[in-house]
């Protein structure tokens, strides 16, 4: 018997050799699938519980401090905290900073968009006589300029006496441009001043903010200006000089076409003669006067050489609250210095810093799951997309004015700056980083093209502009009254990791911060969104908001997605060794009577088919080891892999001895083969053939229904599941590490699929010889009997795969959104499966027939020589 069981795999050495390479791959693929989906579990809740914590876990603020799109959409814009209304009292803060369960609370206030302390440009002039500056500012979105403020022109005259003159256009530039010196203010710029506390806000940053410390503040020279008022205080400023307003400016330099007569006649039409004395009368001594416009008019007019032409770009050079105190200096080449280095006067001007602005938030209108933005109009020519407020006077103005002057309570007092590290792709989100901002990208429609946007230097962007200065929260009290702060962020103490335990830890923290009458929001969890919005005068851009509660939703997709395809990849493998059996059940069936009928007992007969299967089983095994080691060692596998493979072949094997022991007793009680003889002779041949041959049929018929089903419902699952949690860094992250899972189970059904396929098509050639025989002998070629075959392996395999599809449809609309991409990956991997199964059913059934036409042939041919030889014997 030993023996005999070897001759029988040497003899079907086709099919052992199909069932073997099935087995390989099942011992491969179950534990390598199952630990990678065990592996995908553990990542995930290994990188929420690591990386899902920000630099702090609530968000305390008023119920009118949030966004409104907050609670419609689960997520918040960066900029959702710059209209800054306040409502959080000191002494409030100052109870929840004292709780032993917090270990930081940081508070901050958004002040508004302030004027910076203004400086000047210096042009170098040009050696010829009579000149003409005209310099205008620009500020940009990245995509549009926009002009800002007058267009400055300063004129350079010689006078008949030898002497230079200059006029001007306008009192900006008094004391500015003069015959010896082109000079220009600088454009007024605004800047987002925030006020926070900076011990709490070292704790949270790991940044000194010493200067503005309310019990020692460091000095500048806004204590001269506030000494000029009796009721000012100082208000010390850090700049934070990581972003810069973007501001632009277009010069032109020409040497105007006058001549000396011109420029007499120009004196005598404006009352001013050719005087010859030291004390001159000049142009600039008519400054105001209508005559003086007119003569600037005339003067604009005059025809000029263009000299230069220059676009100049002051972004880098300005700094937030003073512009630069070291002056700038551009030479006739456009090479860029300092006033300082060259000993010019720099210009100091605070007249227009006590002036600010509120901003309110961004009305973004979400519809159709779209998000919009309107320009709500212009200020200073400028697109503004928020409501602004005007407040406060010029420091110039309020000299002149006793009520206005007692009214100034306060002076900014910029005293030190310094550099934030560069933003970080962070995985976990914390709202109000407020120092720095993800970059807000326009996105063209028509090239795709990414372009980096920037806040203008006036407000209302709807770029928002991270905190460009900070001051201490005492400060705020000043400009904002008794309850200045906006939000309070949380930092929860004894907490290292997102745990579960934290996240109840941080729950109760809220609620009980919550019975102060505050609205809190849990933070911890929240991670980064893209956003695209379509912003009016400009297209589509995008942003990044804050999903809150990013975290649970990671873990819950996933935990649902592994749960499902760790069920249908089970019973896909149990599928195909069910199947197998019923194909060896239906190959070994007469055999196995025959052994009955010749006298062998049930005990030999289930121990020569279980000596048969153990040694498959056996070398199956033993090829499957040492690529399970090589997996274990060059891939990121634990124990647990050779565990499950263990598992793997105990369980195989247990599976396939039922089934030879059930089957061989089911054999034993029927000992004969029943025809099906419920065919209705009226229908097609294709179909009768398929009723007739069901059984041989029905293994690779579910074999192919469950691949359809897996192969379509594996993709869309681990698609949908990537493409809900992906919207946010963290989901991204998390994602990255699931790819080749897909690709895993795929491949691994798609050739489990084509086995049975083969395995079926073979035993069914086989069993069907006769039926070839008959069609040859009524005068049928191969290609007749080529198209019967193959149409019916096209309508069974088709009606498997359709009914996989459709069921991959339902499970998906279960557990998934149903989504337009989803139905063409079904429909496409309809095709895809079926067109495999055709084309390896051609192959395997050309082969047959050849084969079996080979042998026929030859078995035609022997049969002729013999009955020739006996013909040719001597009598």
């Amino acid at each position: 018997m030993d023996k005999l069981y070897l001759k029988k795999i040497i003899r079907q050495k086709l099919y052992s050799f199909l069932f073997i390479l099935a087995i390989i791959i099942i011992f491969i693929m179950e534990p390598l699938t199952f630990s990678s989906i065990q592996n995908i579990h553990q990542k995930v809740e290994s990188d929420v519980t690591h990386y899902a914590r920000g630099s702090y876990d609530l968000l305390v603020r008023t119920q009118e401090g949030k966004h409104p799109l907050e609670d419609q959409l689960g997520m918040v814009p960066e900029n959702y905290i710059g209209f800054g209304h306040g409502g959080i009292s000191i002494e409030q803060w100052e109870t929840i900073k004292k709780r032993e369960d917090i270990e930081i609370a940081a508070p901050v206030a958004s002040l508004g968009y302030f004027a910076s302390v203004k400086n000047n440009v210096v042009i170098e002039s040009l050696d010829n006589e009579n000149n003409r500056y005209m310099l205008q500012y620009y500020t940009t979105d990245g995509i549009n300029d926009y002009a800002i403020g007058t267009e400055y022109s300063c004129f350079q005259l010689k006078l008949p006496t030898g002497e230079k003159e200059y006029a001007i256009n306008h009192e900006d530039l008094l004391n500015e441009c003069t015959e010896e010196t082109v000079g220009f203010p600088l454009a007024t710029t605004y800047h987002l001043l925030v006020a926070i506390d900076p011990d709490e806000e070292e704790k949270l940053t790991n940044i000194s903010f010493a200067p503005i410390n309310s019990e020692a503040p460091k000095i500048g020279w806004g204590q001269d200006i506030a000494n000029l008022f009796p009721n000012a205080t100082t208000i010390p400023i850090i700049e934070i000089l990581n972003s810069r307003s973007a501001l632009k400016a277009n010069l032109q330099v020409e040497s105007l076409e006058l001549t000396d007569n011109e420029v007499e006649n120009f004196r005598k039409d404006y009352g001013i003669g050719n005087e010859s004395s030291e004390y001159l009368t000049k142009f600039i001594h008519l400054f105001g006067t209508e005559e003086y416009r007119h003569f600037v008019q005339n003067l604009e007019e005059v025809k000029g050489i263009v000299k230069v032409d220059r676009q100049l770009d002051f972004t880098d050079l300005i700094n937030p609250f003073i512009q630069n105190m070291d002056g700038i200096y551009i030479d006739k080449d456009g090479n860029i210095n300092t006033l300082t280095e060259l000993g010019i006067p720099i210009s100091v001007n605070y007249q227009p810093t006590s002036v600010y602005y509120r901003a309110g938030y961004l009305d973004y209108l979400y519809k159709d799951g779209h998000l919009s933005l309107k320009k709500l109009g212009e200020e200073n020519g400028v697109p503004i997309y928020r409501d602004i407020e005007k407040v406060g006077v010029r420091i110039d103005e309020a000299l002149v004015n006793e009520e206005l002057k007692d009214s100034v309570t306060w002076v900014l007092d910029p005293v030190d700056s310094l550099e934030i590290w560069d933003k970080e792709n962070q995985l976990a989100s914390s709202p109000l980083g407020i120092y720095q901002y993800d970059p807000v990208t326009y996105i063209s429609e028509d090239t795709g093209e990414s372009i980096q946007l920037k806040a203008t230097v006036t407000p209302g962007s709807f770029v928002s502009s991270p905190a460009e200065g900070v001051t201490n929260i005492q400060s705020a009290e000043l400009i904002k009254g008794e309850k200045p702060i906006d939000a309070i962020r949380v930092k929860v103490a004894g907490i290292t990791e997102y745990t579960n335990e934290a996240a109840e830890k941080i729950e109760k923290v809220a609620k009980e911060i919550e019975e102060m009458g505050l609205d809190v929001t849990i933070i911890a969890g929240a991670s980064p969104q893209k956003v695209v919005v379509d912003v009016e005068g400009i297209g589509k851009v995008e942003e990044s908001w804050t999903t809150l509660g990013a975290a649970g939703s990671i873990v819950s997709e996933w935990n649902l997605t592994n749960g499902i395809l760790a069920i249908f990849f089970l019973i896909v493998i149990l599928s195909y060794l069910v199947n197998r059996m019923q194909f060896w059940e239906v190959h070994s069936e007469k055999e196995i009577l025959m052994m009955y009928q010749l006298g062998w007992e049930k005990k030999h007969i289930n121990n020569l088919y279980q000596k048969e299967m153990i040694f498959l089983i056996l070398i199956a095994a033993i090829i499957s080891s040492p690529l399970i080691w090589m997996i274990k060692k060059f891939n990121d596998f634990d124990n647990y892999l050779y565990i499950l493979y263990g598992i793997t072949i105990l369980v195989t094997c247990l599976i396939v001895f039922f089934f030879i022991r059930m089957k061989i007793n089911k054999m034993n009680q029927s000992k004969k083969v029943i025809p099906n003889k419920n065919v209705n002779k009226k229908i097609s041949l294709v179909w009768k053939n398929l009723a007739f041959f069901k059984k041989h049929i029905r293994p690779s018929f579910i074999q192919a229904l469950f691949v359809s089903f897996l192969s379509s419902f594996v993709y869309i699952s681990l698609s949908s599941t990537m493409e809900q949690t992906s919207i946010t860094l963290l989901g991204e992250f998390v994602n990255l590490e699931t790819n080749r899972l897909s690709l895993i189970l795929t491949a691994n059904t798609y050739i489990l699929s084509i086995i049975t396929l083969v395995e079926s098509l073979v035993s069914l050639l086989k069993i069907r010889e006769n039926e070839i025989n008959t069609f040859r002998s009524i005068g049928w070629n191969q290609k007749h009997i080529f198209t019967l075959y193959l149409k019916e392996v096209a309508i069974w395999s088709g009606i498997a795969i359709a009914i996989g599809s459709v069921g991959s449809i339902g499970m998906y609309s279960v557990f998934y959104p149903i989504l337009t991409k989803g139905i063409l990956v079904i429909l496409l991997s309809f095709v895809g499966l079926y067109s495999v199964v055709l084309i390896v059913a051609s192959i395997v059934i050309h082969y047959q027939l050849t084969k079996r036409l080979d042998k026929h042939v030859s078995k035609g041919v022997s049969s002729k020589l013999n009955s020739s030889k006996e013909m040719d014997l001597p009598k």
